[in-house]
């Protein structure tokens, strides 16, 4: 019996040897690649989305490793959703930035002469500008533009012609020389199908005589004091689109109690929600109605606003109004 004891314990000890010898690599392998897993997650945490787990087997902690590589994946990718998604919204600021800097910070009055604007912004950056100044000599500079595109590249371009022009116009250049210049600079120095629709005046309060250059512009009125609608229409192409064509510079006369009013493409090309656009007939019609209204731009503004209702506006809306005295 105690032969047969020995024998027996001698075994059992064998089989626990032989186990061990077993389990101790598989344990060794399963720690392992636990570890590897622990390591992964604590980068993950540590913000190394890059992180990846290199498990080469079929158990379960293999497929766990499967898993945890495509959650990391996952993770990386909507991170680097995350980072476009901030790059987009501070580019969009920058340009909103650049576009509200440019325009002047309040009403401009010069004797009975007075001259403001206001520009809707909508939710996407795009160049539209507006501006008055007094020149040396005592003339009104009037500008308004759009350039073509969104984005702070617009914004960019707009700023550049608005300091080209005021240059030029310090200098006493002839309007269409200057739209002409503009036009060769722009298809000259700007990369891609870049333009911009503009229309540059020089009124002269003594003489009531407004001179000005439309390229491209949509256009623009002069709302007499009896109520009629007179149309300054476009005299060249878009500044940078097909340059070399040329321009022509017109001129009205204007009377004390006449009202100039200048917008962008943005105003009548506002949608409402069944995607109606406000058009340049309702416009005219507004403008026809609110004839020596001291609150004209008001007017204009909240007419649009009502007739867009919630819709969003994906272009800026920009007015000006001059009141001539």
């Amino acid at each position: 019996m105690r032969r047969a004891g020995a024998r027996n314990a001698g075994l059992g000890l064998g089989c626990i040897g032989l186990a061990l010898i077993g389990i101790v690599p598989i344990s060794s392998r399963l720690t392992r690649n636990l570890s590897k897993l622990n390591d992964g997650v604590h980068r993950i945490a540590d913000g190394d989305y890059s992180a990846r787990v290199q498990v080469g087997s079929n158990d379960e902690i293999g497929r766990l490793a499967r898993a945890f590589n495509q959650m990391a994946e996952d993770v990386e990718r909507h991170q680097h959703v995350v980072v476009e998604q901030e790059r987009i919204r501070r580019e969009l600021e920058l340009g909103r930035q650049i576009q509200h800097d440019m325009l002047p910070r309040g009403p401009l009055r010069l004797g009975l002469m007075e001259i403001q604007g206001v520009s809707v912004p909508a939710r996407e950056v795009g160049g539209d500008f507006f501006n008055y100044f007094a020149l040396s000599d005592g003339d009104l500079a009037l500008l308004v533009g759009d350039v073509s595109g969104k984005g702070v590249g617009a914004a960019l371009l707009m700023a550049n012609i608005q300091a080209s022009l005021r240059t030029r116009l310090a200098l006493g250049q002839d309007l269409a020389a200057i739209a002409r210049e503009i036009d060769i600079d722009i298809e000259g120095n700007t990369p891609g199908p870049v333009y911009a629709t503009l229309f540059v005046g020089m009124l002269n309060p003594s003489t009531r005589v407004l001179r000005y250059v439309n390229a491209g512009h949509n256009q623009q009125y002069v709302l007499r004091r009896d109520g009629s609608l007179e149309e300054m229409s476009s005299s060249g192409l878009p500044v940078g689109l097909l340059a070399g064509h040329g321009y022509a510079e017109a001129h009205v006369q204007l009377e004390a109690g006449d009202l100039l009013f200048f917008y962008t493409d943005g105003c009548v090309e506002s949608e409402n929600e069944q995607g109606e656009m406000f058009g340049a007939e309702r416009l005219e019609k507004l403008l026809e109605t609110s004839a020596g209204a001291e609150d004209l731009l008001a007017r204009v503004e909240a007419a649009v606003k009502a007739f867009r209702g919630t819709a969003e506006p994906f272009d800026d809306a920009t007015m000006m109004v001059v009141k001539v005295g």
